[in-house]
């Protein structure tokens, strides 16, 4: 936590990330992060979950994936908080910055009080391929909340 500052950085490691279902992609978990490659088109989507905030807050101010492409790029990017998709954003057409994503003008559920519990956020990204042996390198995903 930032000392002083309210806020707390929550992140996870890049081998913790799944592929999406519908929308699969290959991942090849490491020991430094994953290696995701499509699988059966030239997009896929993966998710992360990510861990409360110790503040209990439930507003994220940065999202911040730390990851290498070869030929593929990070399309788009949504959050969920339980069942709800409280964000989505075209990163592409945006010419929005991944690796350091401002949101603090978006809306996000109220904080959880003490002794209260939050339903959990997920970050699902979709990738866009140029071709079968395009990759993307995740080391770690992480969030600011404040």
């Amino acid at each position: 936590m930032a000392s002083g500052t309210g806020a707390d950085w929550v992140a996870i490691h890049g081998n913790a990330i799944v592929s999406d279902y519908l929308n699969p992609v290959n991942i090849e978990h490491t020991a430094t992060g994953a290696v995701i490659r499509p699988k059966h088109n030239l997009t896929g989507t993966f998710h992360a979950a990510i861990p409360s905030a110790p503040n209990g807050s439930t507003k994220i101010k940065t999202l911040q994936i730390l990851e290498d492409e070869e030929l593929a790029t990070i399309s788009r990017i949504q959050i969920h908080y339980g069942k709800n998709r409280v964000y989505s954003q075209d990163i592409t057409a945006q010419g929005l910055n991944i690796e350091n994503l401002h949101m603090a003008a978006h809306y996000f559920p109220p904080k959880v009080q003490e002794g209260g519990i939050g339903h959990g956020f997920s970050v699902t990204a979709t990738v866009s391929f140029e071709q079968r042996d395009s990759k993307i390198t995740v080391w770690s995903l992480g969030v600011l909340f404040c």
